[in-house]
């Protein structure tokens, strides 16, 4: 039983760890969420933790990135994802933390780990404020008489 149990827990553990790029940007880097847009993969697997574990598949994978006050952008990143996330990935639906490198945004680390975080819009300039619209806009006019 507990032979069971050990194995069950190495896979949980493969499934919820996605290795991409350069892992220190976690904790240094800009933490943000993100949403896959693609998944492609490139050809490459292994296996963590011997024979009989889960293969992870090296993918390219593309992400819409959000981060406080910051206009959202698109990047890909090179990714190790296993097998049993890869199957739950729904490109366009699936949010993930992302940790962005604060000199370069492009170069983000994607973390299974820890759950998307809300982030703050950037403002749009064109955009109307509701300051805008009480300042500049005309009363309303009930058309149907009472």
């Amino acid at each position: 039983m507990a032979l069971f149990k050990k194995m069950q827990q190495r896979i949980e553990q493969a499934a919820t760890q996605m290795v991409s790029g350069d892992t220190s940007l976690v904790g240094s880097g800009v933490l943000g969420r993100a949403i896959i847009t693609s998944v492609q993969p490139t050809g490459g697997s292994i296996r963590v933790g011997g024979a009989g574990m889960p293969a992870s598949y090296s993918c390219m994978v593309g992400l819409e990135v959000h981060l406080d006050d910051t206009p959202t952008y698109n990047t890909q990143t090179q990714a190790l994802i296993p097998q049993i996330a890869l199957s739950q990935i729904t490109p366009g639906s699936t949010f993930v933390a992302v940790w962005a490198d604060p000199n370069d945004g492009n170069h983000v680390n994607i973390d299974f780990q820890t759950p998307p975080p809300e982030v703050r819009m950037a403002a749009d300039p064109n955009r109307l404020k509701a300051s805008d619209i009480l300042a500049q806009g005309s009363p309303c006019v009930s058309s149907s008489p009472r």
